[in-house]
């Protein structure tokens, strides 16, 4: 049971009651506040159905959100509220016995370049950067062995071998490993590799050998095109040997419902864009696979939702975090 004294968040009032959120009665309990309504509201971002609020790259941001402007984004409030109830059920059923869960980790990794450089100057700037300013003969060595292979042998610069040492590295510690390639066409915001040209074919057969999921990263524009999105779908199908089943939208571009309905319309059965770029934590309230909910239909998605808890560039490049304060804030949320 919760401490009397714990404050749990409760979303449709936007504010925080006290723990004990039920009392009994005679043959059964009154809870105080209605937990199913809360669990839909966030597994279903009803909050961003009904607001117009958009970053610069048509997202909902965290900022506007119900979870960041009240204190719990950092906590699976859905979760914490099943708790609660499960608590209850317990006492007015003793013999009850809830499944339990398991403490799981999945690791995923989005493939956005493969290229180290973007062109000659993109190279040229940073070989002066490493003997100028860094003055790192050793850096302004790779600099230069990354040039060439980007060049002649781009399955060897350090950005392409990064995908197969994760890959050993899952398989190494056991952690299972999710590789989204992008299977659209180049511009400012995607891909600088075309997913069906060597060396890409090759990479994305061994990783599904060696036991990984691979994955569909739709491009920028895709989150808004359907049309798009499957012919990224079909690009990608042909050069894997496993069914494209699961992904996850670059930028994040999620909108829901729509984007829902564009995937399950693809076929894609397990998406892991439900996170916030600017802010780590709970965007729909838990840690646990689930599956959405369409308000406008009244139906369920026949598909799973994998929440996207932490992402490295957030904690790194949005929350300017270091190293060790970004790994405590995983481990936090963990």
């Amino acid at each position: 049971m919760f401490d009397a004294d714990e404050r749990i968040p409760f979303p449709l009032l936007a504010a925080g009651l006290p723990g004990v959120v039920a009392m009994r009665v005679p043959g059964g309990v009154v809870l105080r506040v209605d937990i199913a309504a809360c669990a839909l509201m966030l597994l279903s971002r009803w909050e961003e159905t009904v607001s117009s609020e958009r970053d610069e790259h048509g997202r909902f941001p965290a900022g506007a959100s119900i979870a960041l402007r009240h204190g719990f984004l950092d906590r699976p409030i859905v979760d914490e509220h099943a708790l609660v109830l499960r608590a209850w059920m317990r006492a007015v059923r003793p013999g009850w016995t809830p499944s339990g869960r398991a403490f799981d980790v999945r690791l995923s990794h989005d493939i956005d370049r493969i290229r180290p450089f973007r062109g000659p100057r993109a190279a040229a700037r940073r070989l002066a950067g490493d003997l100028l300013r860094r003055r790192d003969p050793g850096a302004a060595v790779r600099t230069l062995g990354d040039a060439w292979s980007q060049t002649f042998a781009p399955e060897r610069t350090s950005s392409f071998k990064g995908i197969e040492e994760l890959g050993a590295l899952a398989v190494a510690t056991d952690v299972p490993a999710a590789f989204l390639f992008q299977a659209g066409d180049p511009g400012p915001f995607d891909s600088d590799y075309d997913v069906r040209r060597h060396p890409l074919p090759g990479v994305i057969r061994r990783l599904v050998e060696a036991g990984h999921a691979v994955g569909l990263h739709p491009s920028y524009s895709a989150a808004e095109d359907p049309a798009r999105l499957v012919r990224e779908r079909d690009r990608l199908a042909a050069v894997s040997p496993a069914p494209v089943r699961i992904s996850r939208h670059h930028y994040l571009r999620f909108t829901a419902p729509e984007t829902w309905r564009a995937l399950e319309a693809a076929g894609i059965t397990c998406d892991m864009s439900l996170g916030y770029a600017g802010h780590e934590g709970f965007r729909a309230g838990t840690c646990h696979p689930y599956q959405p909910f369409d308000l406008q239909r009244d139906t369920a998605f026949d598909l799973i939702e994998e929440p996207l808890i932490a992402m490295e560039s957030t904690l790194l490049d949005h929350r300017e975090l270091g190293p060790e304060a970004a790994l405590e804030r995983v481990l936090f949320l963990a």
